[in-house]
């Protein structure tokens, strides 16, 4: 099982304002294509500590599980979500927003 941790202070449980900046990330951040931000923002809509369900995300974007796996693989890559194993077996996705230029 996977937990996301959500550490996007500017969206609480009763908002979902989403920066602008993060709308349009191919003016900075060619490296991204579109598949790789619709899984990014669909993370960063999640509640903190929700479960990372691949099939679900798949299924809530109109995705397959690989192209959400290589998503992941993408955002991972070039910074924008890290994981690491819990002492519980566990593993705990994280949303970098410091790789966003002038933070958000």
């Amino acid at each position: 099982m996977a937990i996301l941790k959500n550490l996007y202070s500017r969206i609480g449980e009763e908002s979902s304002q989403i920066p602008t900046s993060l709308l349009s990330p191919a003016l900075h951040y060619p490296e991204l294509k579109a598949r790789d931000m619709c899984v990014f923002l669909r993370l960063l809509v999640s509640p903190n500590d929700s479960i990372v369900d691949k099939k679900a995300i798949a299924e809530g974007v109109g995705m397959s599980v690989h192209t959400v796996n290589k998503a992941f693989q993408t955002l991972q890559k070039n910074g924008f979500i890290s994981y690491k194993r819990a002492t519980t077996g566990q593993t705990e996705w994280t949303i970098n927003l410091s790789r966003f230029e002038g933070g958000l």
